[in-house]
């Protein structure tokens, strides 16, 4: 990224005095106490802190928390600096962390009672409840990291039997010559079947099988 240019407007301050300067630091000295400064008042900057502050910082409207690794504003309503997140109270996300992140708002979906989920703030327990019932459980959700699926077209390259006889082929007599390829038509297709019976059953067992590193779900349930 670029510099920046910061817009600082400088003005001087009037001064009737006569003066003369012995050397370049008595001239700028004497610059600097009569000469005043002010940033365009869309520039703000940040304050990093380890904790937020529980008043608003004068002049400060947005901080980075170095503790939370978060961008905060002040909100006026809520009187307090709020997380500027993309996240909305609900989202799930695949992480490869098996565990809590409460810090940051996110929550193992384990199967675990809300009320057995350590650290957790009122604001993020009535988060979860809105989500999954008062005194309700998380939901179990394992996404899997698998490998060795079919590939694209591995179903749709199995090959499609031609019946015989047609449909209303059959002669209203018995015909040897047709029971025969009926026969045959049957015998294709019991191969075709067994095809994606054992395709199915590769599908099956690589979404069944996990490998490491193992993948988590997590959902969001806003920050403390």
């Amino acid at each position: 990224m670029s510099n920046q240019t910061i817009p600082i407007t400088l003005q001087w301050g009037p001064t009737g005095e006569v003066f003369t300067a012995a050397d370049i630091d008595q001239l700028g000295t004497f610059l600097a106490a009569h000469l005043s400064g002010s940033i365009r008042k869309d520039v703000s900057f940040y304050l990093e802190v380890l904790f937020d502050p529980t008043n608003q910082v004068s002049g400060v409207n947005r901080i980075f928390n170095i503790t939370q690794r978060i961008d905060k504003y002040w909100d006026q309503a809520q009187g307090r600096y709020v997380p500027i997140t993309q996240y909305q109270n609900g989202d799930v996300k695949n992480t490869f962390i098996g565990g809590d992140q409460i810090s940051v708002g996110w929550v193992l979906l384990d199967g675990r009672a809300i009320s057995a989920i350590p650290g957790i703030t009122t604001t993020q327990t009535s988060v979860l409840e809105s989500l999954f019932g008062a005194g309700g459980n998380l939901p179990v959700v394992s996404p899997t990291n698998t490998q060795n699926l079919p590939g694209a077209a591995a179903f749709s390259s199995i090959t499609k039997p031609v019946v015989l006889p047609p449909n209303g082929g059959m002669s209203g007599t018995y015909v040897q010559a047709e029971a025969e390829a009926l026969r045959d038509s049957a015998a294709a297709i019991e191969v075709q079947a067994a095809a994606i019976q054992d395709m199915a059953s590769t599908l099956l067992l690589a979404l069944r099988s996990s490998t490491t590193p193992l993948l988590y779900a997590q959902v969001f349930c806003g920050f403390p």
